[in-house]
């Protein structure tokens, strides 16, 4: 459906036509039941009830009313030590006092462009972005560069010719595993990047939500920006995929130079975050319920990648396979002539909800073609593998 400049594709959201300062909010609003959600990441919603006890133990405290003031915006003092013991699972030693529990990483980003960043700067983005930040930055009025990529991730030569052609400020990364492109990015790549980012005096948003999946599960020998250039570094970490999706919480970490600033913005935009969610992450975290939910939901994205695999595998070409060993969504490329979106809306209409790749696109120079598939929202292997079945009769057969 369009209308002028708007074109909607029903459960996919609301979004403005290439070349025309596009909008790319992802929504799943109004999508029925009858339609199988492979859009929208909600990771793996059924290892919700792992979180219960948690909820209940805290809704038995002592002194539960502890929970519900306007005390601590930065987070309650034993809160943020879980936190910092949960980053440092991630390779990020940070100081108690430099980590702030905000709601969500969506959040956190907000807040680090608010509190960093003014209208006009800009910040250097990979060619298939993070969507959300994308938007978050257009409603600030910062400018987003482009840089092009390879199999390893952002190319530190385009971010240094970049650097020379534009007044760059910042630079957004997704690490352990970018969204959408799956990449999960070397450690000779992190530290090509992180001596650019030195260079150009580059402030660098290290978005490792995935991080969960990628220290101690996969490679060893990784290393967070944060742990390379910790000045240059604002590091958030959210638990929504990882822990649980409806409870929203994320760590952020900020060098000393930046606590000030941040407490300051934190307070205006927020006030505080709910005490009441971020005890409950505390206590997954310190029972060691945090650890078992991320083991389930490692074993049940192993399955459901093998699932794909065993129906795309083979329409991938070698330079398209994705990076990270079991990531939540896929990242098909279409080789028709159709456009993401008209494949998209074929697929809606035979009841699978995928997001196109348009939706994540920064660089309109970019000409190559994917859809985004979430494995970790069907709701069950069922409805997964049906949805898997017909997305390739659309865009194989």
């Amino acid at each position: 459906m369009s209308k002028g400049l708007l074109q909607t594709t029903i459960g996919s959201g609301t979004f403005v036509a290439p070349g025309a300062n596009e909008r790319v909010t992802l929504l799943n609003e109004g999508v029925p039941g009858s339609v199988i959600e492979m859009g929208v990441a909600k990771s793996f919603e059924e290892c919700n009830n792992m979180i219960t006890p948690m909820i209940r133990k805290v809704a038995e405290h002592p002194y539960p009313e502890q929970f519900i003031t306007y005390n601590d915006p930065s987070g309650m003092a034993h809160q943020r030590q879980a936190g910092q013991q949960w980053v440092s699972k991630f390779d990020v030693d940070t100081n108690v006092d430099n980590l702030f529990i905000l709601t969500g990483a969506q959040n956190a980003i907000m807040i680090t462009l608010l509190t960093l960043f003014e209208p006009g700067d800009r910040i250097a983005v990979d060619s298939f972005a993070f969507s959300n930040f994308m938007e978050l930055s257009r409603l600030q009025r910062i400018s987003l560069v482009p840089i092009k990529g390879d199999a390893a991730g952002m190319l530190p030569s385009e971010l240094e010719a970049a650097c020379k052609r534009h007044r760059i400020k910042g630079i957004f990364q997704v690490p352990s595993c970018a969204n959408p492109t799956t990449i999960m990015m070397s450690q000779k790549r992190r530290e090509d990047l992180a001596a650019v980012i030195q260079r150009n005096d580059l402030m660098l948003i290290e978005d490792d939500a995935d991080a969960f999946m990628t220290y101690g599960y996969t490679k060893k020998d990784l290393h967070s920006f944060h742990s390379m250039i910790p000045e240059s570094t604002i590091y958030i970490c959210g638990t929504s995929k990882s822990i649980c999706s409806g409870i929203r919480v994320a760590y952020l970490v900020t060098p000393e130079r930046f606590v000030g600033k941040f407490k300051h913005t934190i307070f205006n935009a927020n006030v505080k975050t709910s005490s009441l969610e971020g005890e409950i992450v505390t206590q997954a975290i310190l029972s060691g319920t945090a650890d078992k939910i991320v083991q389930r939901k490692i074993e049940i994205s192993k399955k459901a990648n093998a699932m794909f695999d065993k129906i795309f595998d083979s329409y991938y070409s070698p330079d398209k396979r994705h990076t990270h060993p079991f990531p939540y969504f896929r990242w098909i490329p279409i080789k028709g002539v159709e456009s993401p979106q008209a494949v998209a809306a074929h697929l809606y209409a035979r009841g699978v909800n995928v997001f196109p790749s348009n939706l994540f696109l920064s660089d309109k120079n970019i000409k190559d073609k994917y859809l985004r598939v979430s494995l970790c929202s069907a709701g069950s292997f069922e409805a997964f593998e049906k949805g898997l079945g017909i997305i390739a009769k659309v865009i194989i057969m």
